[in-house]
């Protein structure tokens, strides 16, 4: 893309600058993932978790071997589910810190990430790059 738009990262090109081309060139995969990700089924678990255990066995007949007791299947899922323990917010609070451990960790990484700058980095290693000379083409390429 460099290489269309004069070897500068803020030529022009139809009008736009080169970054929002290859911005603009990303909304194609992002609209055939959006698109096959629509022809996915739910799974049998969201199925028999809202009560539809005929389209469950729809979608477990095209998975599971011939020849498979659906319905065996089907009840099987939904007895795990109603022993299952349900997910809450409570599962995360804990301790007189009041959250878990690792709760707090993920914290701390997050925030570290921020401060350490790693960021700026990935966002402006190549202006970085050519700032010192490299070759705008090339300045992609270290990092």
């Amino acid at each position: 893309m460099l290489n269309i738009a004069g070897g500068n990262q803020r030529g022009g090109l139809l009008g736009l600058e080169a970054w929002q081309i290859m911005l603009g060139i990303e909304v194609v995969p992002a609209l055939v993932y959006g698109i096959l990700a629509l022809r996915i089924p739910e799974s049998p678990r969201y199925l028999v978790a809202r009560g539809r255990f005929e389209d469950a066995k729809v979608v477990l007949a095209d998975v599971e071997a011939v020849g498979t007791d659906l319905d065996a299947r089907v009840r099987h899922i939904d007895e795990r589910m109603r022993r299952e323990h349900k997910p809450s917010w409570r599962d995360l609070t804990g301790g007189r810190t009041g959250l878990l451990p690792i709760v707090w960790i993920s914290i701390g990484l997050s925030v570290f990430q921020q401060l350490v700058g790693i960021n700026v980095i990935f966002y402006y290693s190549s202006l970085l790059w050519q700032s010192v000379g490299i070759d705008p083409e090339s300045s992609f390429f270290y990092l």
